[in-house]
């Protein structure tokens, strides 16, 4: 056959290829589609958070300054980019319209990762399992629609792919994506950008060709996978629960460097790819800061919006993650067999018969561990299972394709801190990663293991190729029963509910008990305030109600997040509006911040109404209420 005839049948098979992904992709994430809807329209938070974020989104797309007016915990990008979808879909900024955004942001973000893993593991089965798998891993994002993890659940979806195509021919243009991407994540929520920044770089170091000054990086590396956990958790060293997840964060991080550190010296060049990479994210960085400065943000907003405010947060505010005992067992066990894989293969032994069947094995059953656990939060919680992320890294690195798997499991790695200081739902968005990272470590378990039993004779070559079917057959029931078992069960959760019947949440269904509860607040908000205030914010009720919250400093927690100076522009607001005014608070702890001190010592109780008190402001000639 002429080199010709053979360049065509390459370009024919990538084509089939590339179809047969196209479509695989695409068919499940159309099945994926019902099991989103059910999950994303079948509840209502009370904390709300979904009410501030749509809110702050409406007030910034309006015109209003951030930081400056438009009190915000998270980053500029964050509101350029969701204020502009809602802008070109010409979307309301309604419950339905940012549920349905925020279930789109999950499947696309299934969908590049589920590239990325058919580019890394290159095998469909694992790509697609992987899309449904990531799917049900992110459905705790119903609980916050439109919070910004699920946006950057997006964008490090997209860095992962990105990574994968440093080591081709486009590699320039994939760095570029990813120092763009690099700069979006860091402005649309800081910690996480720092994260994955680290990530791409200690990737960048262990994927570099040995030079003298390679063993200063690779300790520098080192440090900074211990030093990032201690930092950030330190400081809340006495709680039982922080001390578990450091041990579960240092053994992830010290586990993947020890791996990496100890691959085969053959790598190719690195080249201009950090430059570019720092050139790309230092444009996109300075256009997203000028946007805001142009829009009339102040420098001092900026840095206060940016830096200092998500400083300040772990201290205001904190939710322990849920570990016990076993997070202390899984981070040693997983540490332990990383140094334990490292040494051998330093030694050469896990490339021997009887050492690459072990680690065959090994990447087999660990890689299904991640995969269905972190779905499906099998016998110990996500968080739990990531010290077993090195197994990604137990392959056969050659030259090329080295980076992508490096930067994969270096992300995946480092971003299990993004569920501090709020292990709720960030838990899924700090561990989605891990499927991936499983689904590597199974293509290249079967790699190894029919290798295995190709050179032993053990079975022949069809024998060889139906224990694969059957394998692969075993993992797609699997991953298909737990999404059809998860979708019964929101689908039941669904059909019980009843329909919200608020504007713009018509298509929510929730208890009927907790329905009744909202229409009736809201229909005495109407009727009976010309405006009011939450403690703490649930702004969904002024979207319910159209009533304009008294300025554009909203937050859920304002008593902790909001500044004595900026409750105190509320409630000089509140003191100027007309009566009647109204306060909806939920009897909990008490605070002696200003706006907390006015609803309380200024507004007297209507009623109470389950955890509610309905309080309105007493005028100074106005009767005591009955």
């Amino acid at each position: 056959m002429t080199v010709e005839g053979r360049a065509s049948l390459a370009r024919g098979a990538r084509l089939g290829s590339t179809l047969r992904l196209s479509l695989g992709v695409g068919l499940v994430a159309l099945l994926a589609v019902p099991l989103g809807c059910y999950a994303f329209f079948a509840t209502f938070q009370e904390y709300d958070d979904e009410g501030y974020l749509l809110i702050s989104l409406r007030d910034y797309a309006r015109g209003g300054l951030l930081y400056d007016e438009v009190y915000s915990q998270y980053g500029p990008a964050y509101f350029q980019l969701l204020a502009a979808i809602f802008r070109v879909g010409r979307l309301a900024f309604v419950h339905t319209h940012g549920r349905a955004l925020a279930l789109a942001l999950v499947i696309a973000t299934a969908i590049l990762c589920a590239v990325a893993s058919w580019r890394l593991a290159r095998s469909l089965l694992i790509a697609l399992v992987s899309e449904l798998l990531i799917v049900q891993a992110l459905l705790p994002s119903r609980d916050e629609p439109l919070h910004p993890g699920a946006l950057l659940a997006l964008l490090l979806g997209g860095l992962v792919l990105a990574g994968t195509a440093l080591d081709g021919r486009g590699w320039r243009a994939a760095a570029g994506v990813a120092g763009a991407v690099l700069a979006t994540t860091l402005l649309v929520k800081v910690n996480v950008g720092v994260f994955a920044a680290a990530g791409v770089a200690a990737a960048l170091v262990a994927g570099s060709p040995l030079r003298p000054h390679a063993a200063a990086l690779r300790v520098a590396v080192v440090v900074a996978m211990a030093a990032l956990p201690v930092a950030l958790l330190g400081p809340r060293l006495y709680e039982p629960t922080v001390r578990a997840y450091l041990a579960v964060a240092l053994a992830s991080g010290l586990g993947v460097a020890a791996v990496a550190f100890t691959a085969p010296p053959a790598r190719a060049p690195i080249g201009g790819r950090p430059r570019i990479l720092v050139l790309s994210g230092a444009v996109v960085l300075a256009a997203c800061l000028g946007w805001e400065l142009v829009r009339g943000t102040t420098l001092a907003g900026l840095l206060d919006g940016i830096v200092l405010g998500p400083l300040r947060h772990p201290g205001e505010f904190f939710v322990e993650p849920e570990l016990g005992p076993a997070a202390f067992v899984t981070a040693a066990a997983g540490l332990g067999s990383a140094l334990v894989f490292a040494w051998a293969r330093r030694r050469g032994w896990t490339e021997r018969p009887t050492g690459s069947t072990v680690v065959g094995l090994a990447q087999l059953s660990i890689g299904f561990v991640l995969c269905v656990g972190v779905a499906n939060r099998i016998l110990v919680g996500p968080l739990a299972l990531t010290p077993f992320l090195w197994i990604g890294l137990a392959g056969r690195p050659a030259a090329p394709g080295t980076l992508g798997p490096l930067i994969l499991v270096m992300i995946a790695a480092l971003q299990t801190l993004h569920a501090y200081p709020v292990a709720g739902t960030q838990v899924a968005w700090a561990t989605f990663l891990a499927i991936p990272v499983g689904g590597l470590a199974l293509a290249e378990g079967w790699r190894r293991t029919r290798e295995a039993l190709s050179a032993t004779a053990m079975l022949g070559a069809a024998s060889r190729r139906l224990v694969g079917a059957a394998l692969g057959v075993g993992l797609a029931a699997v991953t298909a029963s737990g999404a059809y078992a998860t979708h019964r069960r929101l689908e039941e959760a669904y059909h019980h509910g009843v329909p919200l019947s608020l504007p713009g949440a018509e298509r929510i269904r929730v208890p009927a008990e907790q329905a009744a509860l909202y229409r009736y607040l809201v229909r005495t908000l109407a009727s009976r305030c010309r405006t009011f205030v939450t403690q703490p914010g649930l702004y969904s009720l002024h979207l319910f109600t159209g009533m304009e919250p008294p300025t554009r400093l909203n937050a859920t927690v304002w008593m902790i997040l909001l500044s004595d100076a900026q409750q105190q522009r509320i409630v000089d607001r509140l003191a100027a509006a007309p009566p009647p005014v109204c306060a909806l608070r939920r009897q909990r702890r008490v605070f002696r911040t200003p706006l907390a001190r006015y609803i309380e010592e200024r507004f007297v109780t209507l009623f109470e109404l389950e955890y509610f008190e309905f309080r309105v402001r007493r005028e100074p000639d106005a009767p005591a209420p009955a």
